[in-house]
């Protein structure tokens, strides 16, 4: 059977994204529809100028921008319910820290149903993509990514609520997240048919939504540390919502960097791979938290800003002198606070305003890279994670 050119797949995505389709997963599938529908014709003796003039005439006008709406509609429809317990989690989260700060009793029970109403979201979305696309590959794979999550939700609110068991399941949350991540990574480096990827399919529709859901989190967070910040450490309640930001910011950053890896092969190398996966354990293996030193957690911190920042730059070069700046200066401001706290260089307080304006530098980096979201998930970690910096222990 005849087989369409890379140059003929070329202009038939021309013609699609000409024609109304912006939605990448929706523009992948109708390539590879109208394609096959091309070769079939060919296959029947026609050439491709005439099995491609046919197809054309074919499409009824403004059809394909009738199916991408009608597509957008059906995903709203299928993902309310996720998106009605993500807002739940905002407000419950929120109102847990409000009753902190007034001492209203009940703030620990408002931070529980915070953490299930966000694992109620994170499952309800992941069961119905499931479900909805079984034609596509990795199921077990989006799935063991999910577990992890949940299964260190469940820790930590465990270490909340001071009920025993809870350091189990920080070993078994991070040791089934080092391995999801791990297998998909590996996939990803292996794989040569990127549109079928379960994973990557759900988490660009999802992306633009998480994306939102840590930036409302954490702006009013860090507006609120900016004006305590010359107060006590230990006086700011807001480290644990920076801990999830932290946490899901970066899971949002290697699923993006997995995205951007299939979509150029030429990417795919030795280099960026041992990176990828020495970001990810550095990552996953501070949450193990107090069951490491915190000399270990400082160093493994320090080491996912180089690796996370060299692979940033690799994969979704900014242009903008200010990002290419700010992943210049995030490893070299964990590198030095890992050297200060180690005692390799001497101590000297860092003023009010430095930190005033490394936190707005970091804050305008996230608001510009709009159009480099790996760049922008490694900022919102890094963010949240030179907050936490000033608010003592993760836990």
């Amino acid at each position: 059977m005849k087989m369409l050119t890379a140059q003929q797949r070329l202009n038939v995505r021309s013609f699609l994204t000409e024609q109304g389709l912006t939605f990448s997963p929706l523009l992948e599938e109708m390539l590879d529809h109208v394609s096959s529908d091309i070769e079939d014709r060919m296959h029947e003796g026609l050439s491709f100028e005439e099995a491609w003039h046919q197809m054309k005439n074919d499409i009824p006008q403004n059809h394909l921008q009738h199916i991408q709406i009608e597509t957008m509609a059906t995903i709203n429809n299928r993902f309310s319910v996720s998106r009605a317990l993500s807002i739940l989690a905002l407000a419950l989260m929120f109102g847990g820290i409000t009753f902190k700060i007034l001492h209203y009793p009940g703030a620990s029970e408002l931070l529980l149903l915070s953490f299930a109403a966000m694992a109620g979201s994170f499952l309800s979305g992941t069961v119905s993509g499931i479900y909805f696309h079984k034609e596509k590959k990795g199921a077990a794979r989006v799935l063991s990514i999910v577990a992890g999550t949940l299964l260190l939700l469940v820790a930590y609110t465990f270490r909340i609520m001071h009920w025993p068991g809870a350091d189990m399941l920080v070993l078994l949350g991070v040791g089934v997240s080092l391995l999801s991540f791990l297998f998909n990574t590996i996939y990803i480096f292996r794989s040569s048919s990127p549109n079928a990827n379960l994973l990557s399919y759900l988490h660009e529709k999802h992306s633009p939504g998480i994306e939102r859901f840590f930036l409302i989190l954490l702006v009013p967070v860090a507006i609120l540390k900016m004006i305590t910040l010359p107060i006590p450490a230990n006086a700011f309640l807001g480290t644990i919502i920076l801990v999830t930001i932290i946490y899901g910011a970066g899971v949002q950053f290697f699923a993006l960097t997995w995205r951007l890896l299939e979509a150029e092969v030429a990417r795919r190398n030795v280099l960026t791979f041992s990176a990828l996966v020495l970001s990810f354990t550095c990552f996953i293996l501070v949450f193990l938290g107090e069951l490491l030193g915190v000399e270990i957690r400082l160093v493994l911190i320090m080491l996912f800003s180089i690796f996370a920042s060299w692979l940033t730059y690799n994969i979704d070069p900014p242009k903008n002198f200010l990002l290419k700046g700010l992943l210049i200066l995030v490893p070299v401001l964990f590198t030095a606070n890992v050297l200060l706290r180690l005692n390799f260089l001497p101590a000297s307080g860092t003023s009010f305003v430095f930190n005033i304006i490394i936190l707005l530098l970091l804050t305008a980096g996230v608001f510009v890279s709009t159009k480099h979201e790996a760049t922008r998930a490694f900022l919102i970690v890094s963010l949240a994670g030179y907050l936490v910096e000033y608010t003592g222990k993760l836990i």
